[in-house]
């Protein structure tokens, strides 16, 4: 790692690597090292002193050299289990955390109807109760109460999986109550419950406006009726799309603007477009108080999810083998990967009368769901 180019690349601090992952293809020794180097010149070199995030994805496993392959998470909510998704991403976070890794895009907690989408598999399917417990029980393993852990980036926020024809990113058509009580349902829980760090928003468009330029979905149901207070952060190229594909923006530029004014505060993978947002705060396109909105949580997310120290220590006591104590904590209890493949496979019927009485009473008493009404965003 170069310092030096650091100094030069990022004199005022940096806000993110996506896909830090892909550093350790080969070699986990050399991923540990990376982020010590990295996170010392953010925080004692700047002005500033806050680390990076270090994202990766992290769904069923840390995908880089030595991480530990788990079954994807259509074939964990078979096994209705949500202790067994906690576990694993327990032993996910572990060995992200070992190399320096401290923001996971994971999980997906999409409510997917139509087998047709070609991300099923990375979904727990089409009951948004039993979604609701698996992405629970996943963000509380991988973020281990914001401790030791890795910050959870829950997606894709809002809709994501319910496209015309099972389209990857092709329109979506959904009303504001079913969006509310179906789809919004695992991320509130995931909020609710579990602390979730983050959010990412769905690329995608519903009823002709895409989700992350949608202030009626990324800022009133989110912030308002929902009070998530954490990061929402795009997927990869959607302020571009907004532009290129969507045609809702004339430039790149006002595509951010746009993104900004709809609710996002980051834009990932390269934020080219967000990188020029003080230059329309100076033209008095756009308020500074929504970059200070937006920086908040981000900066917030960062400071308390930061993995250098962890990952010094791993170098120190396992180098090369960075991940080993993380394989052998793991494989002191029942095999995991026996686990996901020995229970049955059952399928679960939602219709018939009074087939929905308990879907909605996830976070306790017996107030049950509350509701998004279209025509004002109160809860009732």
């Amino acid at each position: 790692m170069d310092t030096e180019a650091l100094r030069q690349r990022f004199p005022n601090g940096h806000g993110r690597f996506t896909q830090y992952s892909l550093t350790g293809l080969t070699d986990p020794a050399m991923t540990a090292r990376i982020p010590n180097q990295i996170q010392r010149y953010f925080v004692e070199e700047t002005r500033l002193g806050i680390p990076a995030a270090l994202q990766t994805e992290n769904l069923c496993g840390w995908p880089g050299a030595g991480g530990t392959l788990f079954p994807a998470q259509i074939n964990l909510a078979s096994t209705w289990q949500p202790e067994l998704t906690q576990e694993m991403s327990r032993v996910i976070g572990q060995e992200s955390r070992a190399v320096g890794a401290n923001s996971a895009m994971s999980p997906v907690i999409d409510v997917s109807r139509d087998p047709r989408w070609g991300r099923t598999y990375e979904t727990y399917g089409e009951d948004p109760y039993l979604v609701s417990r698996m992405g629970v029980a996943y963000v509380k393993g991988m973020q281990a109460d914001k401790t030791d852990g890795v910050a959870c980036i829950a997606k894709h926020f809002l809709g994501y999986a319910e496209t015309q024809g099972g389209l990857n990113c092709a329109a979506a058509r959904i009303g504001d109550r079913e969006l509310y009580e179906t789809f919004a349902t695992p991320f509130e829980a995931a909020d609710k419950e579990a602390q979730v760090s983050a959010m990412m928003a769905n690329y995608g468009e519903i009823d002709g406006i895409p989700v992350g330029a949608n202030p009626r979905i990324a800022r009133t149901l989110l912030r308002d009726t929902m009070g998530f207070d954490g990061v929402l952060t795009s997927d990869g190229a959607a302020i571009m799309k907004m532009w290129n594909f969507y045609h809702i923006a004339d430039t790149y530029q006002q595509a951010g603007e746009l993104a900004l004014k709809g609710g996002l505060g980051t834009e990932i993978p390269v934020g080219a477009s967000f990188a020029q947002l003080p230059q329309a705060v100076r033209a008095g396109r756009v308020d500074e108080a929504l970059l200070d909105e937006a920086v908040r949580p981000v900066g917030y997310t960062e400071t308390h999810n930061q993995g250098g120290n962890r990952s010094e220590k791993a170098i120190r006591s396992h180098n090369p083998a960075i991940l080993v104590v993380c394989h052998r904590q793991h494989r002191q209890q029942p095999d995991l990967h026996v686990h996901h493949h020995v229970h049955d496979v059952l399928l679960h019927q939602r219709d018939g009368p009074g087939s929905g009485g308990g879907w909605y009473h996830l976070h306790g008493g017996s107030s049950g769901r509350r509701f998004y009404r279209p025509d004002h965003g109160h809860d009732h």
